[in-house]
């Protein structure tokens, strides 16, 4: 079977299983996908929260595409292409501990199984040349809040393939003029 290209909200979903595991949290609310659908962080500031969002690049390597045939039967056959897209997900770490979570999460990113694994289920790997986390606390509402943000980039194997329909015969007359 082949796999299905992620969509934004489906690798964030892979990322947020990546982080809890990193994290060691079995807490959904712990990692959150997307932002607050209202106003800004909508919970205590002594309290440990990640937020993951995930887009995709633009890389000079996801401009190159690979193409196969396969035969399917007598009137078609299978056109493939295989490509890498690339993509970076970003983290946006709330709390006192934000700055250690990073840590955890970068780590988990380039040494762990689980979670090489949890990308590979989806064709994704990680590159590992992981830029360094900011620490950049923020005010809102007369308090200052801890928060480290940090980004990762990504390669996605993409296949994408169609039926196209051959030549099923071809009828070849040959004529001698005098």
């Amino acid at each position: 079977m082949i796999p299905t290209p992620l969509t934004p909200v489906a690798l964030q979903n892979t990322m947020q299983q990546v982080t809890m595991s990193a994290l060691g949290t079995t807490n959904p609310s712990a990692v959150r996908v997307g932002w607050q659908p209202q106003g800004q962080p909508a919970w205590p500031s002594s309290l440990d929260v990640a937020i993951v969002r995930c887009e995709e690049s633009s890389d000079p390597y996801d401009k190159i595409r690979d193409q196969a045939n396969f035969p399917n039967d007598v009137e078609s056959l299978i056109q493939q292409y295989r490509y890498t897209r690339v993509w970076t997900a970003y983290w946006c770490v709330y709390g006192p501990n934000s700055f250690d979570n990073v840590r955890k999460i970068r780590s988990a990113l380039v040494t762990d199984p689980y979670t090489a694994w949890l990308l590979a289920n989806v064709n994704t790997y990680v590159i590992p040349e992981i830029r360094t986390p900011i620490y950049a606390p923020e005010q809102y509402a007369r308090q200052w809040w801890y928060r480290t943000d940090f980004e990762a980039r990504f390669c996605e194997l993409v296949i994408e393939q169609q039926q196209v329909a051959t030549v099923a015969s071809v009828e070849i007359n040959i004529e001698f003029v005098p």
